[in-house]
């Protein structure tokens, strides 16, 4: 029997593209596979998050060797999703706005031949997954603020100023938040590990929010815990309690928040948060709901390809 090929599941809308017709890149990305395997690959475009989950799932199911993820972070969870506990691992082609996941793996943003050498060449490593409910994610989960701020992302603008468009919806948000009474629940205890006035709760499986702030600098991809940050409001006045939330975003941009008493750092397997009143949710940079939120890790649940040289790849315990 033949072997099944590798397979590559893209967005045709991944960093502003258009939908119609195929990409410029895929024919570049069908001939190195096909260089690199001796057979060309499937190539499937999906049209949501739930038909690539699917997409990824039966090709693993068919035997192929490798999955590749031609875009964002959103399009990569959502094949992450399809590959779970299964032994084709995932290699990734950035294609989104941000890419976090390539940034904190090392692969190249702007080589895709440097990528997709990773993908078809690179070393294969276990990773940890969050998990609320049956929705799984590969970055971080969040409660509030910047949840809101993702809710609130205009697409048009993302697609011509790109990341800059969380920063317009996150301003916009903090204009309007007021922060609300949170508790939070970690590890499976009785009593809540916090409770009061809070304007995020982010419980991180990487190290960097974004691609760019370091807000969990010492996640490890594979230690089967999340690094959670919860950001505590002042006793203040409202638009203080804003100016000081401004002022600990600034000191995540340094890697200094920690030292905030109004910021509380820990590490548990399993969170739940609870918000009076309810605030949206979000994981991976999609919206998911409003609170409550419960969610755990599941430990070493993907395999992925990263650079030859592991050590040199963030967020690996070894």
């Amino acid at each position: 029997m033949k072997p099944s090929p590798v397979t590559i599941i893209y967005n045709p809308r991944a960093g502003g593209a258009s939908s119609q017709g195929e990409p410029s890149w895929l024919s570049d990305a069908r001939r190195l596979v096909a260089a690199d395997t001796g057979s060309p690959p499937r190539v499937f475009a999906s049209r949501d998050f739930a038909e690539a989950g699917r997409f990824a799932g039966e090709a693993a199911d068919a035997g192929a060797p490798l999955v590749i993820a031609a875009g964002g972070d959103g399009t990569v969870r959502a094949v992450a999703e399809g590959l779970i506990r299964k032994e084709t691992p995932l290699g990734i082609l950035p294609r989104g706005t941000i890419n976090v996941l390539a940034r904190e793996l090392g692969i190249p943003l702007d080589d895709a031949p440097g990528a997709l050498g990773i993908a078809l060449r690179g070393e294969t490593r276990a990773l940890d997954m969050g998990k609320s409910g049956d929705r799984h994610f590969l970055l971080m989960a969040s409660v509030g603020i910047d949840a809101s701020a993702v809710e609130n992302v205009n697409v048009e603008l993302k697609s011509f100023v790109g990341g800059g468009a969380y920063v317009v919806a996150g301003l916009s948000a903090l204009a309007t938040f007021t922060p609300p009474v949170m508790t939070v629940w970690v590890g499976g205890a009785r009593e809540p590990y916090w409770h009061g006035e809070a304007f995020a709760v982010v419980i991180a499986n990487t190290r960097s929010y974004g691609g760019d702030f370091p807000i969990a600098p010492e996640a490890e991809w594979d230690d089967g815990q999340f690094d959670i940050c919860i950001f505590g409001a002042l006793d203040a006045p409202l638009p203080v309690q804003r100016a000081h939330f401004l002022r600990q975003v600034g000191a995540v941009t340094v890697n200094l928040h920690r030292s905030d008493p109004d910021i509380h750092y820990l590490r548990a397997s399993r969170v739940v948060v609870e918000s009076d009143p309810p605030v949206p949710v979000q994981i991976d940079g999609d919206a998911l709901a409003t609170t409550p939120l419960s969610v755990e890790v599941v430990a070493r649940a993907l395999t992925v390809r990263v650079p030859v040289r592991p050590e040199e790849a963030q967020g690996f315990t070894g």
